[in-house]
């Protein structure tokens, strides 16, 4: 996430600028959304989750204290959110978005059709969603921070307050366990991770 707020934008909300607190949370609501999905898996939670984490963000502002970064802060409050709802909840199932047709006429004979290699690829991507997934939360947390939002070792560890060295592990694990659970895959079609 792009560090958008500075401490003067963050000081007119915590002084009750609502427009403030407006430019604050459209900045926040595409990305705390983003890892919402990425570590519940589930488009409807996702978006429950986030209007929960804004909804705290915007109690608790008084908060920050500006000790980390405010797109670190926002991370940790909606990964830890995320985590108490995988912890409350069993975990949920993926939605499947494909059309049955379309992946039966993946798998005809005959000369490579653009759409039905559209679909190989969509059924390829679900397939890394659902290994992801299947994950223990300490591991697919690290991975979405890490691979799809982008943020250093040292923002993760500030993220979910561990040391830096327990993020390495982590992500190392977890790649392992990807690389195991997708290796017909990585076989089939080239390095996955």
């Amino acid at each position: 996430m792009e560090e958008k707020w500075n401490d003067a934008l963050i000081d007119r909300c915590r002084n009750g600028d609502r427009e403030a607190l407006g430019i604050l949370l459209e900045g926040l609501q595409k990305p705390i959304y983003n890892l919402c999905y990425r570590l519940l898996n589930h488009r409807e939670d996702a978006r429950d989750a986030a209007q929960e984490v804004l909804i705290r963000i915007c109690r608790s502002l008084s908060q920050f204290r500006g000790q980390s970064r405010f797109s670190t802060w926002a991370y940790r409050l909606a990964t830890n959110h995320c985590i108490d709802r995988m912890r409350r909840n069993k975990p949920t199932a993926l939605s499947l978005e494909q059309d049955p047709a379309g992946i039966r006429a993946a798998e005809s004979t005959g000369p490579p059709d653009p759409a039905a290699s559209a679909v190989i690829v969509r059924e390829r991507a679900e397939r890394v969603r659902e290994a992801v997934a299947s994950l223990p939360e300490h591991y697919r947390v690290v991975i979405a921070l890490y691979h799809l939002d982008e943020l250093s070792y040292s923002e993760i560890a500030d993220v979910l307050n561990v040391p830096k060295k327990t993020v390495e592990t982590r992500l190392y694990r977890a790649k392992s366990l990807l690389r195991e659970s997708l290796r017909d895959l990585a076989e089939k079609g080239g390095d996955l991770l």
